[in-house]
């Protein structure tokens, strides 16, 4: 016990606790003091202090390497006493140095080049890597003397999908329907804004020209649906032929492919495709490929709302999309767009046997000199916007009124509107020849 090596070994083990010991109480004594804003506000001199504005001098090559061999840091702090946290716009950092900014690249492109392989390989969901890319505005199908070897495997899959598709009854196709517009009703928060910075429109006009429309054809498929799918049979043997009877029987095309255009890059193609998908189709979108964002959210819906794979395709509908697509022979073809490319669509339609049905509309906007004739341009305005109810072709959406006669030209509008009735025939009809049921219901749902 007397051997002076075993004593000084326990005093330096004592030395080494004592110091553990003061270091512990040392850093919980920081972390109370600097547990909150408050108190590190409260003491500016101490590191992590926001009390401060501080500016920082560039630091030399020269300085650098003195810093390095452990000499003092040469940045300097100056700035006056202000309140908290209102230094954050004008704080200035120092400039980077060429090693670092090469280091930066490096390591930006190196997760690059990770993310892009883990995209491209490890995804769970396979089609989903094609589908960001077309909704990129990316050509899905490149251009080629044989349409049929690239879009092909397109319609081919979508004939699969169909095939299956168009054996369900109505009642077993509507629990889809009905979830696609939970998802739209759920989520009408998201989709509602995003549509609306997407397209660059007002969000009410985003509301009621894209998004409600779309809910109303889902709301009413169950009423107008069933009666366009009964056989129709004549009511007695035809006039001429004695013996013969005939039935009407409906059938879906196939595959469709809907092109449209940006005027309604939502509206439009959706209402198409589940006037299209309900009646027993498969749907090809070529959308517009000025909103890739739309686009994504149509794929998005149908998937969340699990649509069969395959029943309906959404890729970026350019002009050598459409034609590759059409001339691998679909079954029906709606287009909307300039008459230019209606023309060669519709040429190789007629080739391939493919029903082709462009779409004219002028819903669009109106806009009001100031040095117009008011009697007429209120005549115009009456007649553009109200004509068949909105619902034919000449229709408009917006009118846009100079300053100096907008007052004049709004009280003229109101009090027109007020006194129209059912002898305006051009103007309050909404009678659609094609669908008698609908205006009628929509005549009930308004007076309801």
């Amino acid at each position: 016990s007397n051997d002076p090596t075993i004593a000084t070994t326990r005093k330096e083990t004592e030395a080494r606790k004592a110091a553990r010991d003061a270091d512990s109480n040392e850093d919980d004594a920081y972390e109370d003091e600097f547990a909150t804003v408050e108190k590190v506000a409260a003491v500016p001199d101490r590191p992590g202090s926001t009390s401060e504005t501080k500016v920082f001098e560039r630091v030399d090559d020269d300085a650098a390497n003195d810093l390095e061999d452990g000499g003092e840091a040469p940045t300097k702090l100056a700035g006056g006493k202000v309140d908290p946290f209102d230094d954050l716009e004008t704080r200035e950092v120092p400039t980077l140095k060429d090693e670092w900014k090469q280091r930066a690249a490096e390591a930006t492109e190196s997760e690059a080049m990770s993310s892009d392989d883990s995209w491209g390989g490890g995804v769970v969901d396979a089609s989903l890597a094609a589908s960001v890319a077309a909704a990129s505005g990316e050509l899905p199908l490149p251009t080629t003397e044989e349409p049929s070897e690239v879009a092909g495997p397109v319609i081919r899959k979508a004939r699969e999908a169909q095939a299956e598709w168009s054996k369900l009854r109505f009642e077993q196709k509507l629990p889809y329907f009905d979830a696609l517009r939970a998802e739209l009703v759920s989520q009408r928060t998201d989709y509602v804004p995003s549509m609306a910075t997407a397209i660059g429109r007002p969000m009410v006009e985003t509301l009621v020209g894209e998004f409600l429309p779309v809910l109303e054809a889902l709301r009413t498929l169950d009423e107008v649906v069933p009666p366009l799918l009964v056989d129709q049979h004549t009511a007695g043997p035809g006039a001429i032929h004695e013996g013969i009877s005939a039935s009407v029987r409906m059938v879906p095309y196939g595959v469709v492919v809907i092109c449209n255009g940006s005027q309604s890059p939502f509206a439009f193609p959706m209402t198409l495709a589940i006037d299209a998908l309900v009646t027993g189709n498969a749907v090809l979108i070529c959308a517009a490929e000025q909103h890739p964002r739309i686009n994504e959210t149509m794929r998005k819906l149908f998937r969340r709302a699990n649509f069969p794979e395959g029943l309906l395709q959404v890729i970026g509908g350019d002009t050598e999309t459409k034609r590759v697509v059409v001339e691998a022979r679909a079954d029906k073809v709606v287009y909307e767009g300039n008459d230019d490319l209606a023309a060669r669509l519709a040429a190789i339609c007629a080739d391939t046997g493919c029903e082709f049905q462009p779409v004219r509309k002028a819903k669009d906007m109106m806009l009001v000199l100031k040095n117009a004739d008011l009697d007429r341009a209120v005549d115009a305005a009456l007649t553009s916007a109200f004509s068949t109810g909105g619902m034919q072709q000449g229709t408009l959406e917006r009118i846009v009124v100079d300053d100096k006669i907008y007052d004049e030209f709004r009280m003229r509008f109101i009090d027109a509107i007020r006194t129209m009735n059912s002898h305006h025939a051009q103007l309050a009809t909404i009678n659609d020849t094609f669908n008698m049921r609908r205006a009628q219901m929509l005549l009930d749902d308004a007076i309801a």
